[in-house]
This record gives C-alpha cells, sequence and structure tokens, in this order.
C-alpha cells in the first residue's frame, strides 16, 4: 500500500521532472506516512513511465525535515540526461597553452553578484542559470545586474512553475532566439503566479558550451577565459550539512537526494586537494557564505559527469534601463 501510494504521487505528472523539487505537498505526504505507520520509506520511480525524472529536495525542505525522516536516504533514482542543442567543446578551436594560475576566482574580480536562496521552490537550475548570465554581464560592462528567475517559467511553459526542474542548458538554449528581463520586472515569489507572460527582454545568450567529456585543464581554462559554468551534481546529507572546508564526500556508498544546479566560478587547491569553487542558492548561512569547496578531480557526486555547460552573452545593444 505505502509504495502504491507514491507510486501514485510520483505518477500524477508524467512530464519529465528534470533537476527538480520534491513537492511541500509530496513532503506532507512523507512525513504522515512515516509518522503513523513508523516504516522506513523507499520511493522507487519507474522510468518508462515518467521519462527524465529527477528528484532534489530543496535546503529548506530538509531543514524542516523531522529528524526520523532520514528513512528518505534510501530513496533510488534512475535519471536520462536532457537531449539539447548545445555546443561541444571538442567543435572549438584548441585552447591556449598558456599557464594556468594555481587558483582562481571570479569573485575577486568583483563581478559575481550576492548568492540568493530559492527557498523550498526546485529551482535551482533558474538560479543557476541566472547567476551565469549575471557573472558574464558584469565581465563584459563592470555592472553588477539582477536577472528574474521568475520569468523562466517560460523555459517550460507547460510546466506552468519553475519549482518542477529543468536545466541550465535548456535554459541557455531558450534565451538564444528570446531574451530574458530583470528581477525588478518580475520579482522571485514561487508561491504565485508562474504562468508564463511576455515582457521586456533584456539579455540574450549568444553561444552554450557543453564542457563534457570532462578534463580538469579544459574546464579551468575555460572558467578563467570564458567566465563562470552550470554545472550539476547529485546531493546526499552531508552535502546538506556542509559548513566549510574542502568537500570530498562520495555519493557511492550514500543514496542521494536527488540532483542539484550550481555555478563553478573558480578553482583553488588546499594541502595539495584541488578543489572547484561552487556557487549554490540555498543563502549565505549555508557553507561558506553560500558557497562550497569540492574537491576536484574525483568526480564527487558526478560533478564532473552530469553536466557542465557554459554560455556567452550578446553584449550589444542590450538595455538595463
Amino acid at each position: 500500500m505505502l509504495l502504491w501510494l507514491l507510486a501514485f504521487v510520483f505518477s500524477i505528472n508524467a512530464e519529465p521532472k528534470p533537476q527538480g523539487g520534491i513537492s511541500g505537498h509530496l513532503m506532507n505526504i512523507l512525513q504522515n506516512i512515516h509518522s503513523n505507520s513508523k516504516q522506513h520509506i523507499k520511493i522507487e520511480i519507474d522510468t518508462e513511465n515518467t521519462k527524465d525524472i529527477h528528484t532534489e529536495i530543496t535546503y529548506l525542505d530538509f531543514t524542516n525535515l523531522p529528524a526520523s525522516l532520514a528513512a528518505l536516504k534510501s530513496a533510488k533514482r534512475f535519471v536520462k540526461k536532457q537531449e539539447n542543442t548545445r555546443k561541444r567543446r571538442d567543435d572549438e578551436e584548441e585552447s591556449s597553452d598558456d599557464e594556468l594560475p594555481e587558483s582562481f576566482d571570479w569573485r575577486d574580480k568583483d563581478v559575481v553578484p550576492e548568492v540568493k536562496n530559492q527557498g523550498s521552490c526546485g529551482s535551482c537550475w533558474a538560479f543557476a542559470t541566472a547567476a551565469c548570465m549575471e557573472i558574464q554581464y558584469a565581465r563584459e560592462n563592470n555592472e553588477i545586474i539582477d536577472l528574474s528567475e521568475q520569468q523562466m517559467t517560460c523555459v517550460y511553459p507547460n510546466k506552468k512553475t519553475i519549482c518542477k526542474g529543468g536545466f541550465p542548458s535548456v535554459a541557455f538554449n531558450h534565451y538564444m532566439d528570446d531574451g530574458i528581463g530583470l528581477e525588478s520586472d518580475s520579482p522571485y515569489d514561487p508561491s504565485g503566479d508562474l504562468r508564463c507572460y511576455s515582457f521586456k527582454q533584456r539579455l540574450s545568450v549568444s553561444s552554450v558550451t557543453d564542457l563534457l567529456p570532462f578534463d580538469m585543464d579544459t574546464v579551468k581554462r575555460a572558467i578563467v577565459n570564458d567566465g563562470p559554468i552550470a554545472v550539476g551534481m547529485y546531493i546526499n546529507w552531508n552535502f546538506m550539512y556542509y559548513d566549510g572546508g574542502t568537500f570530498d564526500t562520495s555519493c557511492e556508498d550514500l543514496s542521494g537526494l536527488g540532483g542539484h544546479a550550481m555555478v563553478i566560478t573558480g578553482y583553488g587547491v588546499e594541502d595539495d586537494y584541488p578543489y572547484w569553487i561552487v556557487r549554490n542558492s540555498w543563502g549565505t548561512s549555508w557553507g561558506e557564505e553560500g558557497y562550497a569547496r569540492i574537491w576536484a578531480g574525483q568526480d564527487l557526486c558526478s560533478v564532473e559527469s552530469y553536466f557542465m555547460d557554459q554560455a556567452q552573452i550578446y553584449n550589444e545593444g542590450v538595455d538595463m534601463s
């Protein structure tokens, strides 16, 4: 009965759900089931019916969970990667052979906006997309702007929400044809009206590059020369509790909580451990003021194999007034 009910919840919407969030409705169901039955909960998803399922428990969901719901760690996931029209790195000219700096961080260039908080909405993909485009604009114009995550309902118009997940690469490709507006045009309110509306288009994407398959120097050079990278990884309980240092916990022996999109803004090394500097969207109280350092070159939790996408912007004729 328990597994049937969970299967029913997941089958309500058979639309692909990549990079998303466990809804408050589902969380309430899980909490009620667990508190009444005291059973360990296992979620199994049938990909034949649900296609590209990708669940994510948001940080706010996690902090509101009762401790007894650690049973969710037994969740089982099946994921297929979204196909899109990204430009692959091997289609480009060979990158420069100039020596790479040992460490690099776009925050040191004063082009990175403050970390935001997605709340309990599974909109990490939208925050990663906006952050990449904001940093690219600041690199070109020495000006910090605030783009609207809310307007990304138009990326997946059939979902009528940004809270059911998505991929930054799909958003980047969408903004090659259409532009994105400012936060002041459409403020973030995941509990409000999330239908797709027309708005003043401010900034567009000129190209998108897929940086997989992974190569350490290629990714570092892309960061230094071309800006931030939208990255995806699976997260586990250790990552939820992360509060500093180099994250070095594999997901191999830990059932994850789903997928999550973030932004690599730089890299470094400490005690001979190379790491990525990763910007999250869980507010500044999480991690190192909203950032994490993740051990590089180890593909921890698929951080170097899930997706790594980089977008460039059109910088001519941009109206931010």
